[in-house]
């Protein structure tokens, strides 16, 4: 994960547009009597004249000026949102968070009403995430959707993002490792406590193969679990990585990684099939998804 990207809240019209972005992988901005044109060849001053004529602004003194502002900043940060950046979307009453990705390099114009939305200005968008309950994120996404904006950004919480968006990935140096529990119970301490001795039982065999001389025992972990919930597992190396390719996580794809590497996963799965078996039948028990 790019550390210069961007994290956005992005608003659905109070969740009119929701499905519609879903549905054909984009977002959009409304002031549609302002172009794309118009942001990027006219000066400051024209546009913003020109958003008083049609948006028939009248309130004078400094609640004017700000009103021209807000409107200004929002279509031109709309238009220079950068490719790869986060964005956030809430469903009606933000009942529902959905997450993708910015895929585009810059705004394009669409005809109104097209695919169910009357906003013009528009961003290619690849989804990552179908509507997740709010309830089953983190409290800090409440936090996040109270903005009024109609795009705001939220790069404060881009650890909480980056753990619904990716299950393995690596960000600054270090790689994590979400693991996601479903069960809708009470959780067992001694079965969470098995699950994280468990990988790092099987984090210490990994660095051990691949001499990587790294210290395992600086791992660190953040938890979210109302169950359903999730933690996520951070160290600085690839052997946490490795690990979860060796327990077969759905977001590694060994058949990509050089001979070398695929060997070394093979034989600790050939060696140790004790340990992930048993690994897995715990994390089984706790309904994750891995």
């Amino acid at each position: 994960v790019p550390t210069d990207i961007n994290y956005w809240f992005f608003r659905t019209e109070g969740g009119n547009f929701f499905e519609s972005f879903l549905d054909h992988d984009f977002v959009a901005m409304g002031w549609n009597n302002i172009t794309l044109d118009d942001i990027r060849n006219k000066t400051v001053i024209e546009v913003k004249s020109k958003i008083e004529r049609v948006e028939d602004i009248k309130r004078e003194g400094r609640s004017k000026k700000q009103k021209l502002s807000d409107i200004y900043n929002k279509i031109k940060r709309f238009d220079a949102l950068q490719k790869g950046d986060i964005i956030v979307i809430p469903s009606s009453h933000s009942h529902l968070l959905a997450f993708g990705e910015i895929m585009d390099d810059r705004a394009f114009q669409a005809p109104a009403g097209e695919h169910g939305c009357d906003y013009e200005k528009r961003r290619h968008v690849k989804w990552h995430t179908p509507g997740i309950p709010l309830k089953e994120l983190d409290p800090t996404f409440d936090k996040m959707r109270r903005g009024w904006h109609a795009i705001m950004n939220v790069n404060e919480y881009d650890y909480y993002i980056d753990s619904v968006v990716h299950s393995v990935y690596t960000k600054a140096g270090n790689s994590h490792l979400v693991i996601k529990v479903q069960q809708t119970s009470d959780i067992n301490l001694k079965d969470l406590a098995e699950v994280l001795t468990g990988i790092q039982n099987l984090m210490e065999i990994v660095n051990r193969e691949f001499d990587l001389n790294e210290n395992i025992s600086q791992s660190s972990i953040k938890i979210y679990l109302q169950s359903p919930g999730l933690f996520n597992i951070k160290n600085s190396g690839i052997a946490l990585l490795l690990t979860a390719m060796v327990m077969g996580s759905a977001s590694c794809n060994t058949d990509e990684q050089p001979p070398e590497t695929k060997a070394g996963i093979e034989n600790i799965q050939t060696h140790h099939p004790d340990k992930i078996d048993s690994l897995t039948a715990r994390m089984q028990n706790m309904n994750i998804n891995f």
